[in-house]
């Protein structure tokens, strides 16, 4: 959320609403009532919600004090807490996300890309074969997720034999699961606080991940590549079929 270039380096959203900070954003139109707002939509009686239409860019006094009030209430955070925003926005109509995005971030402990997705980097390592108890894997869990025989066509009944990793099928590094559980908690809070809908993941180990997907994305792209967790392992990269990596 942008905050403006009167407040201090550290972009505090604080301090801006303290100053009742004045943003660049779009000033948008409401075509039933004529009036004109910088909310992308805006909510009818019925509960439903109305476009507004983009009119051009202007400094604007959005009641940046009330926002944080509101948006600390609804993320149910106590006292001042040191959430950053943007001094400014590089979008052709500036529109800012919801306030309570960035509050719920802070609260979870996640940090956000600049498009707004929340990314971990890793280094790639090619792996076509694995063994259940390599990766945390249970039988249990290998039959739900339809790996039922192993490489020979034998029935999969111990940890040790050997599978064929399927071709969106990935297993992650340990020492980033606590990063996911974390995402997924924001995202639950998100859907719950922000938009009133209920929880999807309701994660609450890296085993809960098991089954879940993901996108995978090299960085000189912008199309990415879904994937399944299928386990977790001590390395420092993550491993996934070679036509998943060249994908």
């Amino acid at each position: 959320f942008p905050v403006g270039f009167r407040v201090g380096n550290k972009r505090f959203m604080r301090e801006a609403a303290a100053k009742n900070a004045r943003i660049e954003v779009g000033l948008r139109e409401d075509s039933d009532t004529g009036t004109t707002t910088w909310k992308r939509f805006l909510k009818n009686p019925d509960g439903s919600f109305r476009k507004t239409k983009f009119v051009e860019l202007k400094e604007q006094d959005i009641e940046f004090q009330k926002l944080w009030e509101d948006s600390l209430k609804r993320a149910d955070v106590l006292g001042t807490p040191e959430v950053k925003g943007v001094k400014g926005m590089t979008s052709v109509e500036k529109t800012p996300e919801a306030m309570l995005k960035g509050v719920l971030r802070y609260k979870h402990g996640v940090s956000v890309f600049r498009d707004g997705t929340l990314r971990w980097d890793m280094v790639d390592i090619t792996m076509t074969h694995f063994r259940p108890c390599e990766i945390g894997m249970t039988i249990s869990a290998a039959h739900k997720l339809g790996y039922t025989h192993d490489v020979f066509g034998e029935p999969l009944n111990d940890a040790n034999q050997t599978c064929e990793l399927r071709v969106q099928d990935v297993v992650l590094p340990q020492n980033c699961a606590d990063n996911l559980v974390k995402a997924t908690k924001f995202l639950d809070d998100l859907l719950v606080r922000q938009y009133g809908e209920d929880p999807y993941y309701n994660v609450e180990s890296p085993e809960d991940l098991i089954g879940h997907l993901g996108m995978g994305i090299a960085p000189h792209t912008s199309g990415a590549i879904v994937c399944r967790i299928i386990g977790f392992a001590p390395v420092k990269g993550h491993y996934g079929h070679p036509f998943f990596h060249a994908a």
